[in-house]
This record gives structure tokens, C-alpha cells and sequence, in this order.
């Protein structure tokens, strides 16, 4: 084959190449859905809720460090479920390949998450607690299992927020 009909791949590119095939070896698309498509498993469930989740915008959404311990060693974010992620054993490269993939395919090539607590705002922080109580942001990401008499969480528990969601991604969200 003729060396102009090459394709040349950027740092990006390549990240997202070596990440698909992470995602076709280990077959993630068999439970969850990756840059829209697979989700064999989740089209089983009449509330998607209940099944694994969409991994669009993971690599937007998750720290780089929280994601490659979570591949490393599964936690249970989700208890409720009846599916679990399992745990792959996966060599070190591969997992630094899916983080990276994920953070490639989202733009954020940058592995270093950094939040300054000193350039919040005494206000700011105020006016947080007051909407995180008015939205009650615990009755869909509280405890588990749940106190006698209230109902069971049906998002993640925020006990992980800190370590693994990115801030940037928060305040969009």
C-alpha cells in the first residue's frame, strides 16, 4: 500500500485508537454504550436506569486517577443494581489506554485535575449548601442501604464526588 494512502494519527487519535481496541478486547459495549453504540445488556431493561450506565462524556465527567483506580479495583457505585462491572484483572496499560481513550474522546488530554478551594467564594459555598438542600440532592443520592422508611437511592452516592467527578464537569452539570 502506497504510503500516501497512510493514515497519519495525532497523539489524540492514537489514544482513541489504542482505547477502542481496550473497548472491543474487553467488550465494554457488551453492557454499556460507547460513543453510541453496543449496550447489549442495557436494551434488556425497561428502566435504563436499572442497567449499566451510557459511558458518553465519561471522559468529561470522571478524574483520570479516580477512573484508572476504579479499572483497577471495582467499587460498587450503583448497589441497587443487579448487574455489577467486573473486575478484569486488566494490565496497567490497559487501563491507562481506556483512560486515556475516554479522556481523548472527550478533549481532555490533560491528566491533571486541580480544584483551588481558595478561589471559592464564602458566598458561593452559602448559596451551594442552600441549592443542594432546596434540590434535595440526597433523595436520589443517599444511603445505602436506605434508613427504615425512606425510599432507596436511585443515583450514585456522592461519597465519591470529590475524588471522582472533575469540578469543571459539575458546574456545567
Amino acid at each position: 500500500v502506497p504510503h500516501s494512502v497512510h493514515q497519519e494519527l495525532d497523539a489524540r487519535a492514537k489514544k482513541i485508537e489504542l482505547g477502542r481496541r481496550m473497548i472491543e478486547k474487553y467488550n465494554c459495549t457488551g453492557c454499556h454504550v460507547i460513543e453510541n453504540w453496543g449496550g447489549d445488556i442495557l436494551r434488556r431493561y425497561k428502566d435504563k436506569n436499572n442497567g449499566p450506565p451510557r459511558l458518553t462524556g465519561e471522559g468529561n465527567k470522571v478524574q483520570p486517577n479516580w477512573f484508572f483506580g476504579f479499572l483497577k479495583n471495582v467499587v460498587t457505585l450503583r448497589p441497587w443494581l443487579k448487574v455489577r462491572m467486573p473486575s478484569f484483572q486488566m494490565p496497567e496499560n490497559d487501563v491507562a489506554a481506556l483512560v486515556d481513550y475516554f479522556a481523548a474522546l472527550d478533549g481532555k488530554l490533560r491528566p491533571y485535575v486541580h480544584f483551588d478551594k481558595a478561589g471559592v467564594k464564602p458566598e458561593s459555598l452559602a448559596a451551594g449548601r442552600i441549592l443542594f438542600a432546596k434540590a434535595d440532592c440526597l433523595s436520589c443520592h443517599g444511603d445505602w442501604p436506605p434508613p427504615p422508611g425512606k425510599e432507596a437511592p436511585t443515583a450514585p452516592s456522592l461519597s465519591y464526588a470529590k475524588s471522582r467527578l472533575r469540578p469543571d464537569w459539575i458546574v456545567k452539570w
